[in-house]
């Protein structure tokens, strides 16, 4: 079927996706009305996908990291766990929680599992802060 045609028939209030058939019998796939609008008008932003880098390695072997840098995200630059109360999901969150303030610029903090330098910040959340990694110790494997 032309590809028009199926765009018709999706419009049409079928379902948003069609089996393809090479021949009568041999299921080939599947394709669904994204698949279809990407072939005839190319690739469409999707405003769900982020690609925002959230840290950035240094020569030093230092991150910078935005306030918002997702706590799983540093996780993964670091190859170690943080451990956070289950509702703190980014930095801003976990350094309101371990000082009970917002730090301001400068401020340095040593936690287990990282030091930090706060690199910019406002009144209400950290911009930019310097994560120095730490060794992991053998209670951290």
């Amino acid at each position: 079927m032309p590809a028009l045609d199926l765009l018709r028939k999706f419009r049409e209030g079928m379902p948003h996706f069609a089996l393809v058939y090479s021949g009568h019998e041999t299921l080939r796939g599947f394709i669904t009305l994204d698949n279809l609008l990407q072939v005839l008008i190319g690739r469409i932003k999707d405003e769900f996908h982020r690609t925002k880098v959230d840290w950035i390695l240094n020569d030093d072997g230092s991150i910078s990291a935005s306030g918002n840098c997702s706590i799983y995200s540093l996780e993964q630059a670091l190859d170690r766990d943080i451990h956070v109360e289950d509702d703190i999901d980014i930095l801003n969150g976990l350094f309101f929680y371990r000082l009970g303030y917002v730090p301001k610029k400068g401020e340095r903090f040593a936690f287990p599992e990282f030091d930090a330098e706060i690199e910019k910040a406002t009144a209400s959340k950290i911009i930019k802060v310097k994560i120095y990694p730490k060794l992991p110790t053998e209670r951290d494997k």
